[in-house]
């Protein structure tokens, strides 16, 4: 059981550290150089449609920043409407390749067939990943595992207390006194019983109906991100302005407000779907969301702000303030998780040896039942002696004799 355990938290180590890398992939473009040229030993990389090659390394790492988040969640997720996080996968999917093979000198067919080709054979492989890891059952099925209401509540525990316990079930124990062994027997029961866990969820683990409208509405909300990435299409190409009556719509720093609404749409899209994969999460780890839901709030914020001129090469450190208290919070979990693997290492040994000691005191209690029924019955023999041949009285009496000595010695 520890093994498997083990082995959970192993993978879900390196969901943590996916979903931090994730986070933090699209402030990597400021490692490329601010011109339409790079030219490194290996090669030469020139843009054509992008101004410069930071603005498109920009492009490829915030579009591949979401797929993995999608790729993730979908993987995890063990809800239904896990199908409406599979086709905004696919959407981001198809814009990623989008992006990426912009600056591929292909001709137009072939570029339209090796994006569909790629959108698909990734599509599949998260599918299949998916499929064949099961890590929502898979997580399910292991006893011991922790989830996320449940690291909040678990308080510390000190493990050498458990380790002392455990330590008692050595071979001396089993000549100890039985009493002694069966009060043993008794604490190690009793502190290897988790008397606070509680895996309710609330949020979903209501009624039967409301179960099911809170996963329509998931659904729906899903399905509508695929039309509000599109929003951007409705306001006019060139202008600074957008005059809509009632209210105006600015470009801020943008070229256009159509550039504006673009990325301000893929960042409230990408905002609600973190939000809703926190919100509905179970697992321990959901608490790293609030690393990109955090960095991405600070990018929205940043969009309306006119007095920054590069938009995603300031708002990290502005989010320091938030970040660091955010960072203490889930290294306090990490420790956690740790006292809390460790103590259910020592427990499940305990119930081990627990489950040892109680075989060995009820063969104990069985050949004590027959002992005492070997001296009932030579009591029984001798009392009735008179009944019983001199030679067949002797040999019943040999023979319980031996029984008894036989008893005595096993």
């Amino acid at each position: 059981m520890y093994k498997n355990r083990k082995r959970i938290l192993f993978y879900e180590l390196i969901i943590v550290f996916t979903i931090v890398l994730a986070s933090i992939m699209v402030y990597l473009h400021v490692l490329c150089p601010d011109s339409s040229s790079w030219t490194t030993p290996l090669y030469t990389f020139k843009t054509t449609f992008y101004h410069s090659v930071q603005m498109y390394c920009f492009q490829v790492l915030l579009f591949l920043s979401n797929v993995v988040m999608l790729a993730l969640w979908y993987i995890t997720c063990r809800y239904w409407w896990r199908i409406a996080v599979f086709v905004l996968l696919v959407v981001w999917l198809y814009n990623f390749f989008v992006i990426f093979m912009s600056e591929v000198q292909l001709s137009e067919i072939n570029g339209k067939v090796l994006i569909y080709f790629l959108t698909g054979l990734c599509s599949v492989l998260v599918y299949y990943i998916g499929k064949k890891s099961n890590y929502p059952l898979w997580n399910r099925l292991t006893l011991d595992a922790i989830d996320a209401e449940e690291i909040l509540r678990y308080k510390f525990k000190n493990a050498n207390h458990y380790t002392r316990v455990l330590n008692r079930f050595d071979e001396e124990s089993y000549q100890s006194n039985m009493d002694n062994l069966k009060e043993l027997v008794a604490n190690a029961v009793l502190i290897s019983e988790d008397d606070d866990k509680q895996n309710a969820n609330p949020f979903f683990e209501s009624t039967s109906a409301i179960k099911t409208i809170g996963s329509v509405c998931i659904f729906v909300c899903l399905l509508l991100l695929l039309v509000l990435d599109k929003v951007y299409l409705l306001a006019p190409a060139d202008e600074k302005v957008w005059d809509l009556g009632l209210l105006q719509i600015q470009s801020y720093e943008f070229l256009s407000v159509r550039i504006f609404l673009w990325f301000t749409m893929l960042k409230v899209s990408t905002f609600i779907m973190l939000t809703i994969w926190f919100l509905t999460t179970r697992y321990w780890w959901k608490y790293f969301l609030l690393i990109p839901i955090t960095i991405v709030s600070y990018q929205l914020i940043a969009t309306f702000n006119v007095d920054i001129a590069s938009t995603h090469e300031t708002e990290i450190w502005s989010a320091l303030p938030v970040l660091l208290p955010l960072l203490l919070f889930l290294t306090f979990l990490s420790v956690k998780i740790n006292n809390f693997t460790k103590v259910e290492k020592i427990k499940n040994n305990i119930k081990v040896k627990t489950f040892k000691v109680i075989s060995f005191l009820a063969r104990e209690e069985e050949e004590s039942v027959t002992y005492d029924n070997v001296k009932q019955e030579l009591a029984i023999l001798i009392s009735n002696k008179d009944s019983y041949e001199p030679d067949e009285y002797l040999q019943k009496l040999e023979a319980l004799h031996n029984e008894l000595i036989q008893k005595k010695r096993s």
